[in-house]
Formats: C-alpha cells, sequence, structure tokens
C-alpha cells in the first residue's frame, strides 16, 4: 500500500507498447485504437483512471512507429519533454555499453575503479559527441535526418585518427570552438 501512495506523489513516464491492452468500459481495448489516425509528428492525449490511479497516456507517430507513454503527470507537454530527456540519457547508456565502449565487457568488480573507468568514458562520450558535430555526415534521403549520430560521426573519426597528439588537437580545438558557440 504504501508504493501506491508513493506513485501518487512521485511523477512517473513509462513507454508502453502500442498493442497494449487497457480495460475500457466492460471490455479490453488496444491502444493502437485510441491513436492509429494520428499523422507523423502528431501528439494525442488520453486521460484514463487505471487501478484507481489517474493516468495520462500521451501518443506521439513517429516515422516508423507509435510511441505511448503512461504518467501520473497531467501535462502531456511535460511528458513528452520529460522522455525526451530521458531518452537522451538511455542513448548515452547505450554508448557505454555496446556502441563503443563495450562496458558490459568488463570484469572490473572493484566500484572504485568503476567508476573512474565510467568517469573516462563519459569523457570520451563528450569528446566524440564534440568532434562528430563537426564532421560532415550522409543525410536520409526519405526523411532528412543524419544517417548517423554526432556520437558515431565522432568515434569513427577519432578511430581513423588514432594517434594522441592528433586527438588532444582536435580535443583542444572542439572544446574552444563549443564554448565560443555557447
Amino acid at each position: 500500500m504504501a508504493q501506491l501512495s508513493l506513485s501518487k506523489q512521485r511523477p512517473f513516464f513509462i513507454r508502453i507498447k502500442d498493442n497494449r491492452l487497457i480495460q475500457w468500459g466492460l471490455g479490453k481495448r488496444s491502444l493502437k485504437d485510441f491513436f492509429h489516425h494520428l499523422d507523423v509528428g502528431e501528439e494525442r492525449a488520453l486521460y484514463h483512471m487505471i487501478a484507481e490511479h489517474n493516468l495520462v497516456l500521451v501518443a506521439k507517430r513517429l516515422k516508423d512507429e507509435l510511441v505511448v507513454i503512461c504518467s501520473n503527470n497531467q501535462n502531456p507537454e511535460t511528458i513528452l519533454k520529460t522522455y525526451r530527456k530521458r531518452w537522451n540519457i538511455e542513448r548515452c547508456f547505450k554508448n557505454m555499453k555496446s556502441q563503443g565502449f563495450n562496458l558490459e565487457n568488463t570484469h572490473m568488480t572493484s566500484l572504485e575503479r568503476l567508476m573512474k573507468l565510467m568517469c573516462v568514458v563519459a569523457v570520451a562520450i563528450l569528446v566524440a559527441n564534440l568532434i562528430g558535430l563537426n564532421q560532415t555526415c550522409p543525410f536520409k534521403k526519405s526523411v532528412k535526418t543524419p544517417l548517423y549520430s554526432f556520437f558515431t560521426m565522432g568515434l569513427r573519426f577519432l578511430c581513423q585518427n588514432l594517434s594522441m597528439d592528433n586527438i588532444m588537437l582536435l580535443i583542444a580545438k572542439n572544446v574552444h570552438i563549443a564554448v565560443s558557440e555557447g
């Protein structure tokens, strides 16, 4: 019971599958039924009581999928903004774990060493992103978005030009550019 009252006080933002069934009247309906009409870029909020909780289901149609977020926050704009920030953090962890630094392959057990490694990798991700900002990236023709992330472009550039002298020059140049533009 303490968890239920806690969930009312702390906001949560959970992505759920669009084929999820929810109780609606006397039967169950798929979330797709409520959001199938959305065009790319369109959003819709559905207010619904689930297990005695007033929840908001916010959906946004992307090119290839329908994103549905469930929250106890009653402001649909806040829900999408918060989830977008969370997604950036998820992408950062993906870069750490499997798309460049393979942290999951480490066999370290010392918490102190793991913390140091995480700090080094966080700086490396920052450096890769800064360098990637200055790289020319091909675009997907259909949606006019970059084919690769800034991180991927920067990491590829670093791997191709990997010498300590070159890396230090690139870091200095890109940190200067980021500071002068900010």
